[in-house]
Formats: structure tokens, C-alpha cells, sequence
């Protein structure tokens, strides 16, 4: 990049038809894939779809709900400073303005790793059974302890077999 060229900036997240939140007075730059990866404050955020029990329809396709985890995510990329300030305002943000899945055989919940320099989270989301808000859960990773989405369904090692190791 020449000194002249400036780096792309974020767009705002687009929410469905007719959902809107209140706009903050300043905003950080981020990058993005779909969803929000790493903000200028390294906040950092990496996904995976799981299955939920309830699932919802966005508003504008017979549904109220206004958040999918892509504008979560880049919400809270555009707002968060820290780990746990992008876990909680997701969450808050999902109950508030209601949250809807993908709704496909990939499954309508979503269990995000999110992390800062000084700390990891792992964030679950998923419609409520009013279609209308969400139900989520977070957990701080522990100091020096690690964490994979495996680990979310079972597989304590993170291989994949089920046998609680990494081999």
C-alpha cells in the first residue's frame, strides 16, 4: 500500500428490512469475512455454526428478529475494545433486537471464540422459542487453558473422537 492510499474502511452492518439500533457517536475500524475477524483494538472474533432447538425468521421473511451472527459480530467490531465488552453487547444485542440463525441443515445457533490480547471467550447464541429474542451463554477461557468448538460439543481433547485427548 502506497503512503498516498488509505486502508479500506469498515461498512456499516446491514441488519434485514426495517431493523435499525442506535448509532454511537464513534466507530473502530475492522476486518472482515461475512463476519467481523479483528478490530484496530485486536479484538478478534472466528465462528461456527452449530445446531439450537429453536430457530427464527429474520424480520422481512415473516420473522422480528433483526441479528444474524455476521451483524453481531460486526457490530461488535465496530464498537468493542475488549473481549468481554464484544461478548456482552452480542448478547445484549440478541435478546434486545431478537436473533435468527442460518435456519439450514448447517443449524439456527452459532458459538463464537472471542478474544483480545489479555483474554479468550467462547460465546453461544441462539433464538428464544418466541422467535423475538435470544439465549446465550458465555465462558471465559481459563489462563493458559485452550479452547475449540469440538470442546462445545463433547470432545474434551479437540480431536474430534470423543475420547477427551488430543491424539
Amino acid at each position: 500500500m502506497s503512503p498516498s492510499t488509505s486502508p479500506p474502511r469498515a461498512r456499516p452492518p446491514s441488519p434485514p428490512s426495517g431493523g435499525r439500533i442506535p448509532q454511537v457517536p464513534h466507530t473502530l475500524a475492522y476486518f472482515e469475512e461475512t463476519y467481523g475477524v479483528i478490530n484496530e483494538k485486536q479484538v478478534s472474533i472466528a465462528e461456527s455454526t452449530c445446531s439450537g432447538v429453536f430457530g427464527a425468521k429474520p424480520a422481512g421473511q415473516g420473522g422480528q428478529a433483526i441479528m444474524s451472527v455476521d451483524t453481531l459480530s460486526q457490530i461488535a467490531m465496530e464498537r468493542a475494545s475488549t473481549a468481554r465488552e464484544a461478548v456482552q453487547m452480542m448478547g445484549d444485542l440478541a435478546v434486545k433486537y431478537g436473533f435468527y440463525g442460518a435456519g439450514s441443515f448447517e443449524g439456527t445457533a452459532e458459538s463464537l471464540l472471542v478474544g483480545d490480547p489479555n483474554e479468550g471467550w467462547v460465546f453461544h447464541v441462539l433464538p428464544d422459542d418466541t422467535g423475538t429474542s435470544a439465549i446465550w451463554v458465555a465462558q471465559k477461557v481459563p489462563e493458559g487453558e485452550r479452547q475449540a468448538c469440538e470442546l462445545l460439543n463433547g470432545d474434551e481433547g479437540g480431536d474430534g473422537d470423543g475420547d477427551g485427548d488430543a491424539d
